[in-house]
């Protein structure tokens, strides 16, 4: 028995190895008399999704406050009978239900939800079979209980598409085969869908909507295994998600209209419009007027915070308008190298962070948390720009086809070898250094964030 308490103290760690022996005396083992675990089932019983625990004999589980999107449920006394890991639970808000042997006489049930939810626990007497109820929700409309796990092999994410039902604007996302779902909260006036074990057969990009309340729809392989559909609002608002009867799709309903009234559709921009944003970019100064590269390493960017926004590739068809343009060795949209950091700040508008440096250089930064999307640059101690990039915002494009969501290989067969790499594997990226062109490319190696394997930051800096 001691050899198993170490055992499952190495795996939780040490802290869990000092719990273990100050709860159980040494010598003690053969007293223990533990209920097992036998069972964890779940059902859809009346407004709930509950997930039913059975053991041999009557336990008191208690609920822990660990995360609000988490439901934690310890059972002292206890040691599992069955196998550790994910089982096969899911339905409204559930996105998946793990079970494993916390400490040597408890073990710990995680439900992990799309969204926070009012649990309930019953029976408050010790029993052998304990309930947890956790309510379907609006938003989060309960699914058929899933069988075992399916046979290897993903189900494809084949498109979107949009169109009016009454009352409602509906965005049908079509797979080959049933498709599960799980919603992210990323901000107030986005919708975040994840399809788990999916990938992506259609195009990756925006898709043009801008009806009702609905400004448009990007669609991306987030992860190796997740598809993820963004819908980005004009407000937050109630909506629903409904996987029809016999899979294959899931439907998103957004309102058509709000206080009863009809949701006038926005007007496109005019020409007048688009002549002035190509006004106001700024001509490249003359090279001999260019300041000399600065010292010191690059900027370390800010990567996107987990569960963060999908950005994907937008089709590659269309050029780029002049103010999103990426030019090596000169800018990126309006802002160039060379330019007064209060030109830049009449552009954009004031920045959301800024970090002066040591030797009297500064970052300004116009993005932040959790988006993390944005154009970031370095200024000299008189104020003048040395170097600007776009982080985690697909919309800057470089030669008509690299942004933000390409991966290394397009990088590569578009620009040729980089004339150096820098890896850094304790914040996982790989920095693409393109020294003659004026451009660097950083490649996200962490697969807890948005872009994982792609470029999530292209950057301009003075050629040489």
């Amino acid at each position: 028995m001691r050899a198993t308490i170490l055992r499952c103290a190495g795996r939780w760690g040490s802290a869990g190895l000092v719990l273990a022996l100050a709860s159980v005396p040494l010598g003690a083992e053969a007293t223990l008399d533990l209920a097992r675990v036998t069972a964890i089932t779940g059902l859809l019983r009346g407004p709930d999704v509950q997930v039913v625990l059975t053991a041999s004999k009557p336990v008191r589980p208690q609920l822990r406050d660990i995360r609000r999107d988490w439901i934690v449920l310890d059972v002292p006394g206890s040691e599992l009978g069955i196998p550790p890991g994910t089982l096969p639970i899911a339905g409204g808000p559930i996105v998946r239900v793990r079970v494993g042997q916390f400490l040597p006489t408890v073990v710990r049930v995680v439900v992990e939800l799309s969204h926070p939810v009012a649990a309930h626990l019953g029976p408050a007497l010790p029993s052998a079979t304990v309930t947890l109820g956790i309510p379907a929700g609006v938003e989060a409309v309960p699914r058929a209980l899933p069988g075992p796990p399916p046979p290897p092999g993903r189900v494809r994410v084949t498109g979107v598409t949009v169109r009016e039902a009454d009352r409602e604007l509906l965005l049908v996302v079509a797979g080959s085969g049933p498709l599960r779902y799980r919603l992210t909260d990323v901000r107030p006036d986005w919708i975040v869908l994840d399809v788990p074990g999916a990938e992506l057969d259609a195009r990756p990009g925006p898709i043009p909507v801008d009806r009702g309340l609905v400004r448009r729809v990007r669609l991306g392989q987030f992860r190796p295994d997740v598809v993820r559909v963004v819908v980005e609002l004009v407000q937050p608002v109630r909506f629903r998600v409904a996987a029809p009867p016999g899979g294959g799709s899931l439907v998103v309903g957004i309102p058509a209209e709000i206080g009863g009234q009809p949701i006038v559709a926005r007007a496109s921009p005019t020409v007048a419009m688009v002549e002035e944003a190509k006004a106001s970019v700024p001509a490249a100064p003359a090279p001999p007027s260019a300041p000399p590269p600065p010292s010191g390493p690059l900027p370390v960017a800010r990567p996107q915070s987990p569960l963060a926004q999908a950005q994907a590739a937008p089709p590659r068809a269309a050029a780029p308008a002049p103010s999103r343009e990426i030019l090596p060795g000169q800018g990126i949209g309006p802002v160039r190298l060379g330019m007064a950091v209060k030109d830049v700040l009449a552009l954009l508008g004031p920045q959301k962070s800024v970090d002066q440096l040591p030797n009297g250089e500064a970052v300004y930064r116009w993005f932040a948390p959790p988006a993390n999307d944005g154009i970031g640059v370095r200024v000299t101690a008189s104020g003048v720009v040395s170097r600007v990039w776009a982080l985690n915002d697909a919309d800057y494009v470089l030669r008509g086809t690299l942004r933000v969501g390409s991966t290394e290989e397009e990088v590569r067969a578009a620009l040729g070898a980089p004339s150096r790499v820098a890896e850094n594997t304790q914040v996982k990226t790989r920095l693409l250094y393109y020294d003659a062109l004026g451009i660097w490319v950083s490649i996200q190696l962490d697969e807890r964030y948005a872009f994982y394997n792609r470029v999530f930051e292209i950057g301009v800096m003075p050629p040489g």
